[in-house]
């Protein structure tokens, strides 16, 4: 690939001596970015390191601080780049990447609109249980969203998505649109098939279920908690109970203490934090059957990929990003139904359910990885400057 890239992003570039996260999934994502593209420079804040340290960037990546950045400054980089990525940043009185975005066209540079979730919805999502008041302004906040999304994408040369859920954000405005699908998991990343026939042929134990989310309303994971209630109150005899680790912190977390506390479940659910990313996240999930995805909106959540690379069977929400994925009906539940979702990882109690299901899934994950999602997306930006 022969275009280089200017990426406007909100990140702060700042880190801890162990690596946040997020951040940890961000340097992966750009690598994979970096790789198909000529040259790649972040306009991202410049925030205080935390803990004294300051995260690295990966090798080959540029950055200025988009707080402090002169307009001959801004010019100079448009000078030096083909393609300008802004994501969809609201603000009260216009989004702030919209003046990135006119000095891009006033350089006569391709402004592509990068989109990976629905901020709109989720917003609408977590205000759910708040009072009166922070369910308006939760919807005026998720309608300010949609106008930054439609207004930027207007502007743009062309808006990618990640995932098929994510169209109706666009709503009526025309431009040229690429749906990917998002990943986070390399081709190296997959576990090799000694060690998933292991796993998968452990019989005489009960289900291993696991949910990793952020703990907010949206995230839906009482769903998990609901359901393995009734997966206990209809266990067969002589069959070992299910048990639930939940990975992840939030601000939901004391209300799912309180419902795992009400249901009797406490030694069947535990709460496992958070694990950087990859090695000890990975660690942390394989050692279960099933991954519970419970998401209420309709995003392409990537843990997806990489449970099926660890051996899990991800159980998913029957909805357009995963009918999308062509994804076997025996894995889908009715979103939001804890009762449909019980139903649904009762199919895989017995192993050979699983070994049934298995192989397909883990073509699809070779098909959808990280390097397939950033090439898929750079040949169509390329596409896009030829048609310039």
């Amino acid at each position: 690939m022969s275009y280089r890239l200017l990426l406007l992003t909100r990140i702060p570039i700042c880190g801890s001596a162990d690596g946040l996260d997020t951040l940890d999934l961000w340097a992966r994502d750009l690598r994979g970015q970096r790789k198909v593209v000529a040259g790649l420079t972040l306009l991202a804040p410049q925030s205080r390191p935390i803990n004294g340290a300051r995260a690295r960037l990966p090798d080959g990546i540029r950055f200025h601080d988009r707080n402090h950045l002169s307009d001959a400054e801004l010019d100079r980089l448009l000078q030096e780049h083909d393609v300008v990525q802004v994501g969809p940043e609201a603000g009260w009185c216009g989004s702030p990447a919209m003046r990135f975005v006119k000095a891009a066209h006033t350089a006569n540079r391709l402004v592509i609109l990068g989109v990976s979730s629905n901020r709109a919805a989720t917003t609408v999502l977590n205000a759910m249980h708040q009072s009166l008041l922070g369910r308006v302004k939760a919807k005026l906040k998720a309608r300010r969203t949609l106008r930054t999304v439609r207004a930027l994408a207007r502007a743009a040369d062309g808006v990618f998505l990640a995932g098929h859920g994510l169209r109706s954000m666009l709503g009526t405005v025309e431009t040229k649109v690429h749906v990917g699908t998002a990943s986070w998991v390399t081709r190296e990343d997959m576990v090799d098939e000694a060690v998933l026939q292991k796993k998968l042929e452990s019989e005489n134990r009960g289900l291993r279920l696991c949910a990793a989310a952020r703990l907010e309303p949206m995230k839906g994971i009482h769903l998990a908690v609901d359901a393995l209630r009734l997966l206990h109150e209809h266990q067969a005899p002589g069959q070992p109970p299910a048990k639930l680790e939940i990975l992840g912190e939030g601000a939901e977390q004391d209300a799912l203490i309180d419902r795992v506390e009400q249901y009797g479940l406490r030694t069947s659910v535990e709460f496992g934090g958070t694990h950087s990313y990859p090695g000890p996240f990975f660690d942390a999930i394989r050692r279960h059957d099933l991954l519970l995805i419970t998401n209420l909106n309709v995003e392409q959540p990537r843990i997806i990929f990489d449970a099926i690379s660890q051996g899990l069977i991800p159980i998913c929400p029957d909805t357009v990003p995963y009918r999308e994925l062509g994804l076997d009906q025996r894995v889908r539940y009715r979103c939001g139904d804890a009762e449909s979702l019980a139903l649904t990882v009762r199919r895989f109690i017995s192993p050979r359910v699983r070994n049934d299901v298995m192989p397909d899934l883990r073509d699809l994950a070779r098909r959808h990885t990280l390097e397939s999602m950033h090439e898929l997306r750079a040949a169509w930006i390329e596409g896009l400057l030829e048609r310039r």
